[in-house]
């Protein structure tokens, strides 16, 4: 699915330049602008004003320069409001991660659920969410959920990186209800 242009793409296809200028990139939204301004009234002079005094291969020339600026522009304002977002996303990502995980320590599960479900729902392939909602699932003692976690979070793993955290979620799991069961008694 598209996203919506942003108001810097917007913008950048009436002035070139401008919305790599408003996404941050300052120094390039002005070296763009500059570059495609001064090659489209370039092209501009020699097909309206002294046509004569200009090649026509000249003219082409400069027509296309000031295309090839317009389309550079369209790409660049394009690739820099994507790592924009993405830079954003990331910054958000981690504010979340890190206060479930400050929720988690001082002992509320549900708070850091509550914080997280909204990442997890936006990113379900992601490692780092999977383990902490594995973390908060076996903090809040659902055993059911928690070892579906575990077991997703295993799945997801293939390079192994949280092998340690899922091994040792699995087997806290296991010797819970290990304790559970040999605690309980049987009436008749």
């Amino acid at each position: 699915m598209r996203e919506r242009l942003s108001t810097a793409e917007r913008l950048n296809r009436v002035f070139p330049g401008a919305g790599l200028i408003l996404a941050g990139s300052i120094t390039a939204g002005l070296a763009v602008g500059l570059a495609f301004t001064a090659t489209a009234s370039l092209a501009i002079a020699s097909y309206g004003l002294i046509p004569e005094n200009v090649p026509p291969l000249a003219r082409a020339g400069l027509l296309a320069a000031a295309l090839a600026w317009y389309f550079c522009a369209q790409v660049w304002a394009a690739q820099a409001v994507r790592s924009r977002r993405e830079a954003e996303r990331a910054a958000r990502r981690r504010g979340v991660l890190g206060r479930s995980l400050a929720a988690l320590e001082q002992g509320e599960a549900r708070l850091a659920r509550e914080l997280i479900e909204p990442l997890a729902a936006a990113e379900p392939d992601d490692l780092l969410v999977a383990c902490r909602i594995a973390q908060i699932l076996t903090a809040l003692g659902d055993v059911p959920g928690a070892q579906a976690a575990w077991e997703r979070l295993q799945r997801l793993d293939r390079h192994r990186l949280f092998r340690r955290d899922w091994e040792a979620g699995l087997q806290c799991l296991a010797s819970r209800s290990a304790q559970g069961e040999s605690g309980r008694t049987v009436e008749t």
